[in-house]
C-alpha cells in the first residue's frame, strides 16, 4: 500500500498536522492560562482532527472524484456543525451570567483553522490563528473603552423623616443616568428608608454615592453588587 496520498506527499501531510498543532496548542495555552475548561490539549486536538478531516477529505476527492454522487466535502461539514457538542460544554450559568461563550467560539474557530491548514492555506490559516488569538488576549478591552459598562446592584438609603426623599432620590437618578429596576419606601417613627435595585454605568457609581455621603439629611447608605 502507497505511503503517499494522491496529490500529497506524506511529508506534507504530516507538516500540515503539525503545523495545525501549533496554532491549535498556542491558541489553547492562551485558554488555559486564563483557566478555562478547553484549554491547550482541548484546542490541540480540536485543530489536529479538523485538519486531518480535511486531508482525508482532499484525499477522498482524488481517490473518488469519478463518481458523481460523491461529496467529499460532507467530512469537513460535519467538523463545523459536530464541533458545538465541545463548545456546549463549556458554556456554564453563573447567577445572571453566562460564562464560556468565548471559550465555545474559540473552539470552533480552532477547529475552521484547521480545516484550513488541512487544505494547504498556509498563509490563511496562520493570519486567522494570529486574530484569533490578539482577539482573545486584547478583544475584551476595546470594548470597554467604547462602551461603559453597566452594573446592578441593592441600593439602601435612610433619611430623616422630615426630608422630602422621592424629590431628593430622584435627583441623583437623573443626575447620573441610573435606571431603577424596583424601589420600596418604608417609613419608620424618625427616618424614611428606600430599598432598590439600580443600574447605571459604572463609571457614575462614585459620583452617585457621594451624592448622598455629602447631604446632611442623610443617615445611613449602603449598596451591595447583585449576584
Amino acid at each position: 500500500m502507497s505511503e503517499t496520498f494522491p496529490v500529497l506527499t506524506m511529508g506534507e501531510t504530516v507538516i500540515r498536522l503539525l503545523l495545525a498543532c501549533i496554532i491549535g496548542g498556542v491558541i489553547g495555552f492562551e485558554r488555559e492560562k486564563s483557566h478555562r475548561p478547553a484549554g491547550f490539549r482541548t484546542h490541540l486536538i480540536v485543530c489536529m482532527g479538523s485538519c486531518l478531516i480535511m486531508l482525508t477529505s482532499h484525499h477522498m476527492f482524488y481517490r473518488f472524484h469519478m463518481f458523481t454522487n460523491a461529496d467529499p466535502a460532507r467530512l469537513s461539514q460535519g467538523v463545523i456543525s459536530g464541533i458545538g457538542f465541545l463548545g456546549a460544554g463549556t458554556i456554564m450559568r453563573e447567577g445572571n451570567n453566562i460564562k464560556g461563550l468565548t471559550t465555545a467560539a474559540s473552539i470552533w474557530g480552532i477547529s475552521c483553522i484547521g480545516l484550513s491548514m488541512g487544505a494547504g492555506l498556509y498563509g490563511l490559516s496562520f493570519a486567522a490563528g494570529l486574530l484569533q488569538m490578539i482577539i482573545l488576549v486584547w478583544g475584551n478591552q476595546f470594548p470597554g473603552r467604547l462602551i461603559q459598562r453597566e452594573i446592578s446592584f441593592s441600593f439602601f438609603l435612610k433619611v430623616h423623616a422630615d426630608t422630602e426623599i422621592l424629590p431628593f432620590f430622584d435627583e441623583a437618578v437623573d443626575l447620573y443616568g441610573v435606571y431603577i429596576a424596583n424601589m420600596y419606601i418604608t417609613k419608620e417613627e424618625d427616618f424614611q428608608n428606600i430599598t432598590c435595585t439600580l443600574a447605571m454605568k459604572e463609571g457614575n457609581k462614585r459620583g452617585f454615592l457621594n451624592y448622598f455621603y455629602g447631604n446632611t439629611d442623610v443617615r445611613e447608605v449602603s449598596i451591595k453588587d447583585v449576584e
